[in-house]
């Protein structure tokens, strides 16, 4: 951004100061985040207590101010460690194609059956029970 905009008097004052012009910086990072209140607690005065980063007690729900901190100094501190490892490739192991195709019927009726007989059997005991219940 400065690099053909530097005046002689500067070039003059930073080799006074024995430093040399840089017109590119070391890798760097930064966050910018455009609300102060993102790191600020409540504070109830009258019995001195704090309400949890992040709580809104107006419509009583926690937003994740606190995690978004915590990721944002873990980036900012951390090289490659905590960003890298959640950046990472899952690889998934094939599945055996035959014993699959072998296995499929009894794999559905284990997914969509089982759970459909356990309704069932569930709805009629309750409706049982409450016949049962309020049948006096």
């Amino acid at each position: 951004m400065y690099e053909n905009r530097l005046s002689a008097e500067m070039l003059a004052n930073l080799q006074k100061l024995k430093m040399e012009y840089k017109s590119l910086s070391a890798p760097t990072r930064m966050i910018v985040v455009s609300d102060g209140d993102i790191a600020k607690n409540n504070v109830n005065w009258r019995d001195e207590s704090f309400s949890p980063l992040g709580y809104n007690e107006f419509e009583k729900y926690q937003f994740a101010n606190k995690d978004f901190l915590i990721n944002a100094i873990e980036y900012l501190l951390d090289e490659n460690g905590v960003i890298e490892a959640r950046g990472k490739e899952v690889k998934l192991r094939l599945l055996d194609t035959a014993k699959a195709s072998a296995e499929k019927t009894k794999w559905q009726v284990v997914n969509i059956l089982v759970p459909l007989v356990f309704m069932g059997l569930f709805g009629v005991f309750y409706h049982w029970r409450r016949k049962r219940k309020y049948a006096k």
